[in-house]
Formats: C-alpha cells, sequence, structure tokens
C-alpha cells in the first residue's frame, strides 16, 4: 500500500499519532506533498506545530488555505474576518465545500456537492455520513447506509461508520460490539489507541448504563479531553465525586485546546446541574481545589453578579457598574484589600443566563416545565415527598398493552433513587411526565442522553416519536 494511502485510511480511522510518525519517515518529498491535507489537519486539530500552518497563508490549494482560514478561526480570535473571508471563497473541490459546509451549517452548499460525493471515495462518503449524523439528518443517512452494509466490513473505515451510525439509532450493544472488534483488531498492530474506537465503546457503554465498564477500559487510555469528559460521566453517574475531582482537574491542567475547552463548558454547566439536586457539598471542592488560597470568585450573569457566596449584586445600581468596570480594567475594588501583597480574582462567566432568585421549600415548589395533578401545591417537605414515592397508592399506573411494542425507561430521580418503568412505545411523553411526578410532586424537568438533552412536554407527542426508548432519563430541581 503506498504512503498516501496508508495515511489515509489511519486519519480517518482516527490514528493521528500514527499518521505523524509515519509521515515524519517518509523520505520522498513528492509522497509528502501528497499526504500533507490530512497531516495538517492533525496539526489543527491537535493545536501543535503553529508556524507550519500559518505559513499556508498563501497556499494555493484550497483545501489547505481554507485549514490555515480555520486555524484562524479556532485559535487566533479573528472569527468575524475568518468568516467573511471564507464565504467570499470560491471553493471548486467537493472537499473544500464540505468543509466551507461544517463551519456554516450550509444545506444547500452540502446538496450541491452531494452528487458529485455518489461515486467518491470510502472517506469521502463517511465524512459525508458523520456530518449529516450531526446535523440530525437521518433520513438521508438511512439511504447511504444502505451501501456500506454490502462492503466489506473488514476495511476499519467502514466498521467504524457501521458502530457510529448504530449509536445513533440506539442500537448501544452492537454498536460496542464493533467497537470492541476494531480495538482488538487494529489497537496493538497500530500501537496507537483511535480515540474514535475508545470513545465509541465509551459512549456504547454509557447509554447501556453500564458505568463501571465504560470506565474500566477508559482510565488506562488517558490521552485526551474527550476521554477524560467520559470519565467525569461515568463517576458523576456512579456519584464518584473523588474521582470526578480527580478527572476534571487533570482536564483543566492538561488540555486547554479549543475541542477540550468546549468540553469543560459542557462538563461546568452538567456539575452545576448535578450537584444542585445533590446531597453531596463538593462545589467549593471540585472548584475551589484548583485555584489559589488567597482568591475572590465573582459569578458573572447578565443582570449582575455575586461575589464568593454573597447576594446577588444587580447591575442597575450604579455602585455594582463600578465595582464591575474596575475588575474588568484590572483594578483591585477596596473591598478586596489584603495584607498580602497579590490577590486573585477567579471569573466564573454565566453571563449569557439570566440570574433568578432561588424560592425556598415555603414557596410554591411545582410551577411550569412538569405536570399539574389538580390543585396548586404550595409547600411540601422532603418527608413527605418520601411517604408519596413508597406509597403503591400514590404512583400513577401505566397501563401496559402486551400486543404492542414495549421500552424500558430508567429514571434516576432528584433525590438519588432509581426507579424503572415499563411503557408502550405509543404512550406520551406527557404520560412520562405524570408517571414521575406521581413519585415526585416538585418542579422538574428531565433530560436524557450526554451533554444532556432536555425533554419538551407534549401532551400529543409518543413516546416513540420524541425517541425516548430503553434510555436513561434524569430529573433536575427547578428552583
Amino acid at each position: 500500500m503506498d504512503t498516501l494511502l496508508q495515511i489515509r485510511d489511519f486519519f480517518y480511522g482516527g490514528f493521528n499519532k500514527h499518521c505523524l510518525s509515519y509521515f515524519e519517515n517518509v523520505k520522498d518529498e513528492k509522497e509528502k506533498k501528497e499526504c500533507e491535507e490530512f497531516i495538517y489537519q492533525i496539526y489543527m486539530m491537535e493545536n501543535i506545530k503553529k508556524d507550519a500552518i500559518l505559513k499556508l497563508k498563501n497556499e494555493k490549494n484550497e483545501n489547505l488555505y481554507l485549514l490555515y482560514l480555520y486555524y484562524k478561526y479556532y485559535y487566533m480570535n479573528d472569527k468575524e474576518n475568518v468568516l467573511n473571508e471564507i464565504k467570499q471563497l470560491n471553493t471548486s473541490s467537493c472537499n473544500a465545500n464540505i468543509l466551507k459546509s461544517r463551519i456554516f451549517f450550509d444545506n444547500d452548499l452540502l446538496d450541491e456537492c452531494f452528487d458529485l460525493l455518489e461515486n467518491g471515495t470510502i472517506e469521502i462518503k463517511a465524512a459525508k455520513i458523520f456530518f449529516l449524523l450531526n446535523i440530525n439528518r437521518q433520513d438521508i443517512v438511512n439511504e447511504i447506509i444502505k451501501d456500506f452494509l454490502h462492503m466489506n466490513e473488514e476495511i476499519p473505515i467502514i466498521k467504524i461508520v457501521l458502530a457510529i451510525y448504530y449509536l445513533f439509532n440506539d442500537n448501544n450493544k452492537e454498536s460496542f460490539l464493533i467497537f470492541d472488534d476494531l480495538e482488538s483488531l487494529y489497537g496493538s498492530m497500530i500501537n496507537d489507541h483511535s480515540n474514535i474506537i475508545l470513545n465509541g465503546k465509551a459512549v456504547a457503554s454509557i447509554l447501556n448504563y453500564e458505568f463501571n465498564d465504560a470506565k474500566e477500559f477508559l482510565k488506562n487510555q488517558i490521552n485526551n479531553g474527550d476521554i477524560l469528559y467520559n470519565l467525569i460521566t461515568c463517576s458523576l453517574y456512579l456519584y464518584e465525586l473523588d474521582e470526578a475531582n480527580e478527572y476534571l482537574t487533570k482536564l483543566y491542567d492538561n488540555y486547554s485546546s479549543h475541542d477540550s475547552l468546549k468540553v469543560l463548558k459542557k462538563i461546568d454547566d452538567e456539575v452545576d446541574n448535578f450537584v444542585q439536586n445533590s446531597d453531596d457539598d463538593f462545589v467549593q471542592n471540585l472548584f475551589k481545589s484548583k485555584l489559589p488560597e488567597n482568591c475572590r470568585h465573582i459569578t458573572l450573569y447578565k443582570n449582575g453578579f455575586i461575589v464568593d457566596d454573597g447576594e446577588f449584586r444587580d447591575l442597575e445600581i450604579e455602585e455594582n457598574k463600578k465595582f464591575m468596570a474596575n475588575i474588568e480594567a484590572g483594578i483591585l475594588p477596596k473591598e478586596f484589600a489584603s495584607k498580602d501583597k497579590t490577590m486573585n480574582v477567579a471569573i466564573k462567566d454565566k453571563s449569557n443566563q439570566i440570574y433568578t432568585k432561588k424560592k425556598t421549600k415555603e414557596q410554591e415548589l411545582y410551577k411550569g416545565q412538569g405536570v399539574k395533578l389538580g390543585g396548586t401545591i404550595s409547600s411540601i417537605s422532603e418527608e413527605e415527598i418520601n411517604k408519596i414515592s413508597t406509597d403503591p397508592n400514590n404512583i400513577k399506573e401505566i397501563k401496559i398493552d402486551d400486543k404492542k411494542p414495549i421500552t424500558t425507561l430508567h429514571i434516576r430521580l432528584y433525590n438519588g433513587k432509581k426507579i424503572t418503568q415499563k411503557f408502550n412505545y405509543d404512550h406520551t411523553v406527557e404520560d412520562l411526565f405524570q408517571f414521575v411526578f406521581s413519585y415526585t410532586p416538585v418542579n422538574f424537568s428531565l433530560s436524557y442522553d450526554y451533554p444532556l438533552k432536555l425533554i419538551n412536554r407534549n401532551e400529543h407527542q409518543t413516546l416513540e416519536s420524541a425517541k425516548l426508548l430503553d434510555l436513561l432519563i434524569t430529573q433536575k430541581l427547578i428552583p
């Protein structure tokens, strides 16, 4: 097999380190030139060899020039100018159009080049499938995937495509078996475990509620931010908070690239949600342990801010405006005066959120997203909730028709209790909310999957049409 095919196949298989080491050993300059596009993509994804990428500024190859623009977009904080330049860039190749479409989610542009891709290589079709899955065009993928089912399943990229397709179709067990087979066949030969394979196995296991299994094979292969993210997911679900803290610390310390920062943002939000509904007081342990001792904490909201664990300060008040103006200018406010020569200020940015004061238990608990079962609940204690959830007479009965398709939903309540309930496919989302409400008559939301996706209450939508089949559902309190 020639150099281009080897590097191309390993690149699409996710073996980036192997591609780089193989490329460095190629002596023939012509062969190296043919492989550059894949190598520069790895440079950009891994945020390495910045100087080499910046030299692509005058590159005539439109794909390489696009990679240069992408690098500026992701790492050089020049987004507006880059977007305008990419929009104006005339591209002729399918690859370039796909690259442009990825950043703009331009479906018309994709449709224009899809016809040209029908007779493309397996790798091009694979890239097309991955992209369509990520923009929720399952209808198109269902047609394209038929070609892959008739191909040689021993080719790594075909196996990976099928495994990811099965994941998107909730066939987690079949997906896991393929990823497991890929790891055993190609992992030792290449001596560089594929991130795609490892994370695929992890996601398949997590969606199958096999958190211990996912953690076991991931914890010895911590080589990127996404793997740590999956480990944190497992640890949180298993309530192993010390381990979650350990993995989160590693993520902060070792992976600061663009992609990992996006992962951190998701984790921050998910940990916040998780902690609000947990009895464990570990927000301080989880986040403050990473900061210097002599440090003040500011949580910034769209309408104001909070210093340390104090009261909310409204930005409409002039004094608070001056306080934040000083912080932004690098001037230490008087209240932060310290005998120490230095004072650290850590800002947690939630400026896309509007702060709303949390209600107390004496205030109305159930209102908004969820279900009301007649009357108003103005006050209810945790003890009363426990009595309700343990009394069978209070639990909503879900009548099952054995002649119709049946799904099993695993529900983790906000208080840590786990319940399992069978539903027919044609039960509604409303039925699900009513059932959970009968266990915990509080103000709540329901989510599923990771990253958590909110379930919108709908009186008429069936569980099947909402794709809420054989899932782990998480209940969250709404203050």
